[in-house]
């Protein structure tokens, strides 16, 4: 996210954070020691890792949908999604419906919309855009492209459509327990193999993550693990053998179909003699020369 904000901003927040671990007070000794913010920040990352993976939040509704956010999205998270879904219940109407070619428009009225504006007749109505046949959805309430987050309309009409599922393309990735990955490799996935392929290898991290968890503390199980680990990992390398790497030059002989001769026969030309190259003076006028000769002092010549 550091990225995505200005140098203003990235200052400002570095000063903010770790403002609360210094103070004009303190000694040098105690100044230098403000990478305690560092290690606090590693500690409150790591805490939440482990609820998140290790603790289930409370369900309001015995919904699928709740289930599945539960499940995917980190604690803080889902309960903003368990606030949507269950708002959908409660604050949500459908007024009218349209069916305009393959799409369903609906015509959703949000009361809690209505409770926060004054006066009274306000009837705030948003409209759904709901195709089945490929599952995409679209609100003018702009919730989801704000946020990343599906809104309550949008929840009230897939309720209305049997939809008990999330589908995986409004799963942003940002949100998800598995958003960050453990390795690099993840970076070496090709843009073309989609997002199923990137989903398997964020799966495996986090299975990978979890059962490390939860051995760290059995010695004996967690060498029975990792000797599997390396059994799997041979095998891997047999049925999946590194190619040897193709060399540049290889390559372009290929391209050009001609072979790069082993000799060389053709060496560098000599240096030019160019301009500015050579003594490096100016030429000097008369007037100079002679004042330069004035200048130096006479001797006796038989001294």
């Amino acid at each position: 996210m550091a990225g995505l904000m200005r140098t203003t901003s990235r200052s400002e927040s570095e000063n903010h954070f770790f403002g609360k671990w210094t103070s004009p007070h303190l000694t040098l000794v105690e100044f230098s020691h403000y990478d305690m913010a560092i290690v606090y920040q590693r500690y409150v990352e790591l805490k939440t890792d482990h609820d998140s993976r290790f603790r289930k939040p409370i369900l309001k509704k015995d919904l699928q949908l709740e289930k599945e956010a539960s499940v995917f999205c980190t604690h803080t998270l889902f309960y903003d999604v368990q606030e949507e879904i269950y708002s959908s219940y409660t604050h949500c109407m459908s007024v009218n419906i349209l069916h305009i070619d393959d799409v369903e428009q609906y015509s959703i009225r949000d009361m809690q919309a209505e409770n926060r504006i004054s006066g009274e007749n306000n009837f705030v109505v948003y409209q759904v855009d709901f195709r089945k046949s490929e599952m995409e959805v679209k609100c003018s309430f702009k919730h989801y492209e704000a946020y990343g987050l599906l809104c309550r309309h949008i929840f009230y009409v897939l309720r209305m459509n049997s939809i008990k599922e999330f589908h995986r393309k409004y799963l942003n990735k940002r949100w998800l327990k598995n958003a960050k990955p453990s390795n690099s490799s993840v970076s070496r996935i090709n843009v073309e193999s989609g997002l199923s392929l990137q989903s398997e290898v964020f799966d495996l991290y986090e299975i990978f993550e979890s059962t490390v968890d939860r051995l760290v503390n059995n010695m004996d199980k967690l060498k029975i693990y990792k000797d599997e680990m390396n059994g799997l990992l041979a095998k891997a390398k047999i049925d999946v053998p590194v190619l040897p790497k193709i060399n540049s030059k290889d390559v372009m002989s290929s391209m050009v179909g001609v072979k790069e001769s082993k000799e060389k026969n053709i060496n560098n030309p000599d240096q030019s003699i160019n301009k500015g190259i050579g003594v490096h003076s100016r030429w000097r006028s008369i007037n100079e020369v002679e004042k330069k000769e004035s200048d130096k002092r006479r001797t006796f010549s038989k001294c």
